[in-house]
């Protein structure tokens, strides 16, 4: 009988939601007024927002814990500012990087006059004071890369983390290999759906693993997505 690689299925329908005129957030951990002691961060992943931010408005954002900014456009152009650098537009195919220190904060805008925009939002503790400001754009391309796990981030990043984006068509598989057996992984399906070390996973779900090695993925669907965090 096979063995379950232990984990978590993190359900989109139990995320906590956060709204205003501005912005409405789906939060896989904690979040604001949104606790629950199954909610807890995972590792020194602390935050998973999948956010809808409305047309032509901004929103401040602030850390009380020094950490890494994490930012994934899903539909639309998405503008971002901080305190060190000059603004920057991601588009739909760019992971963007940055450094939050300890009480900082950034600017997220939507610049349509009529469309929403979505967009994931992460948050990795940093163990380590970052001097200076850190900021990286990443491109991946499905079309160059189809059916597989794109590293986005990988380990000459001098980042304490890795990433891998993938678009599959139905039934095809892939074999994520941790680089540290000391890691953790954290998945999030951002469309359609996938089977994770015998778990279904629907869109915006998400699993957490540990004490593993290596996990397989197979698609369900045509056109699935989905984003690994390696911790």
């Amino acid at each position: 009988m096979a063995v379950l690689t232990p984990g978590r299925i993190y359900l989109a329908d139990q995320r906590g939601i956060k709204e205003n005129a501005a912005i409405k957030q789906f939060s896989t951990f904690n979040y604001g007024t949104y606790q629950d002691d199954s909610r807890t961060p995972f590792g020194r992943l602390k935050l998973v927002n999948d956010s809808v931010l409305a047309a032509g408005r901004s929103v401040f954002i602030g850390g009380n814990t020094a950490s890494y900014i994490i930012l994934v456009p899903i539909t639309g152009e998405l503008i971002f500012k901080n305190a060190y650098d000059h603004p920057i537009t991601l588009n739909v195919g760019n992971i963007y990087v940055s450094y939050l220190p300890e009480g900082g904060f950034f600017e997220l805008t939507n610049p349509y006059d009529t469309d929403w925009i979505n967009f994931l939002h992460l948050q990795i503790v940093s163990t380590e004071e970052v001097l200076g400001s850190v900021s990286a754009l990443y491109s991946f391309d499905f079309a160059i890369h189809s059916d597989e796990l794109i590293p986005v981030i990988h380990s000459d990043s001098g980042l304490p983390f890795l990433i891998q984006i993938g678009q599959f068509s139905g039934r095809s598989e892939a074999l994520y290999h941790l680089k540290d057996a000391k890691s953790k992984i954290f998945a999030f399906v951002i469309a359609g759906a996938f089977e994770m070390e015998g778990r279904l996973l629907h869109q915006r779900d998400s699993l957490a693993l540990w004490d593993t090695t290596s996990t397989d993925i197979e698609a369900l669907s045509n056109n699935a997505v989905i984003l690994t965090v390696e911790i």
